[in-house]
């Protein structure tokens, strides 16, 4: 058996006699580095685990808010047409459907009595002209012996001047005198009747004058009688309804067709007096019928400046665009009046908006984290809301396009809480 030699026996016993202390040290090293964390109450601290989320991502999109309505067709324009004369109906010139335009003839009535009143009033106008003319001849005569009596009279005086101082003289007698005296007289009445006749023969003239003038206005009133039997289009549109056919005996007030302005078409709404403040004037108003598959597009041209005390509601008149002419009145329809518009809204998902005091907000996710941000209020639409809050950069209480909105799991978070997107 191989022995170890005496001399170094005592260095194999020193290092063995060292191993298990080195490894005793070794293992309470490692221990003390293991051990977890521990709490106030002597348990250990669990690290923040990541909150699971649903997240939308904001993209600016154009938008409208749109109030929703119903109404129904309405022409702007309709008129019933009626006789304005008694009669026989003798031509029915038109169909119900057709299209008229101002003016045309729709109608004639037999006008045959008519004709005789305006040829009697005709020459009643004629027969006053001429006793016009003989008033005017009469009053020239008049005048002409006013002239012819003053010359006659101014000879007169002279001649007695003349006579009186004949007489003075001794060369004239006194009845030569008295004579003279007499023919200036005589002149004298002559102007004074001739003057009375001038004035007699002016009354005359106005009186045919008048007379004349009433002679005329009864031409133009027979004559304004006779235009009404024949009965014109009073507007441009569509014969709606025909209540004739021709040959029937009608009277004044006899309603005969109706026509509707077709190309101006209206819907009038009505609408609760809260909605006051968001319709005005020149809003677009897009409209859709169960006949066509297309929109029409109108606007608000009339808003009523009283609300009805019963109701509570005021109305809205559209002007309806159809230069195609294929609705009809009396067409229901629906309606969406465009109360306002933005090009690049934010809009925030219903689902991800909470609220506080009736205050809303909503969270996003930035460097994994949950934000809270308040929304100000911009056009509501039936599942998001626009948020007018918003930056091209992100910053404290404003939102930014690329935002992540968590629409899932907002109610159990808090501001700041670490959060991972679900995938």
């Amino acid at each position: 058996m191989h022995r170890t030699p005496s001399l170094i026996r005592p260095y194999i016993l020193t290092a063995l006699c060292s191993v298990p202390l080195l490894a005793s040290t070794c293992t309470d090293a490692s221990t003390v580095q293991a051990a977890p964390e521990t709490g106030e109450n002597g348990s250990p601290n669990k690290p923040e685990r990541a909150f699971p989320v649903t997240t939308h991502i904001l993209e600016p999109r154009a938008v409208a808010e749109k109030i929703p309505c119903t109404g129904n067709v309405e022409a702007f324009h309709t008129v019933e047409v009626v006789s304005r004369a008694n009669g026989q109906l003798l031509d029915v010139a038109i169909e119900e459907g057709q299209t008229v335009t101002k003016g045309q003839v729709l109608f004639s009535i037999d006008d045959r009595h008519q004709r005789l009143s305006l040829e009697v009033a005709s020459n009643r106008q004629k027969d006053a002209s001429s006793r016009v003319k003989e008033a005017r001849f009469a009053l020239q005569e008049t005048k002409d012996r006013i002239v012819q009596a003053d010359l006659e009279h101014r000879q007169a005086n002279r001649a007695l001047a003349r006579t009186k101082k004949s007489h003075e003289e001794d060369l004239a007698s006194a009845t030569a005198l008295e004579d003279s005296q007499l023919a200036c007289d005589k002149c004298k009445s002559a102007l004074d009747l001739a003057k009375t006749a001038e004035k007699k023969a002016k009354l005359g003239l106005e009186l045919a004058a008048n007379e004349a003038e009433r002679a005329v206005i009864d031409h133009k009133i027979q004559d304004r009688l006779l235009e009404d039997y024949t009965v014109r289009a009073p507007i441009t549109g569509v014969v709606s309804v025909l209540a004739v056919k021709g040959g029937e005996q009608i009277a004044i007030q006899s309603p005969v067709c109706t026509i509707v302005a077709s190309d101006d078409l209206v819907l009038y709404l009505k609408r609760p007096q809260q909605e006051l403040s968001q319709l005005k004037v020149d809003q677009k108003v897009e409209i859709e019928v169960d006949a066509f598959e297309e929109h029409f597009k109108g606007h608000i041209d009339l808003i009523s400046p009283t609300v009805d005390a019963t109701t509570g509601t005021f109305r809205a008149r559209v002007r309806v665009a159809d230069a195609e002419r294929r609705l009809r009145p009396g067409m229901f329809c629906r309606a969406r009046i465009i109360t306002g518009t933005s090009h690049h809204a934010l809009m925030i998902p219903k689902a991800a908006i909470l609220y506080e005091a009736d205050r809303p907000f909503a969270y996003v996710v930035r460097n994994n984290t949950a934000v809270r941000i308040p929304i100000e209020r911009g056009i509501e639409l039936t599942t998001s809301l626009e948020a007018t809050n918003t930056a091209k950069t992100p910053k404290s209480g404003m939102f930014v396009a690329g935002d992540r909105i968590v629409i899932e799991g907002s109610k159990k978070l808090e501001p700041g809480r670490q959060v991972q997107v679900k995938q």
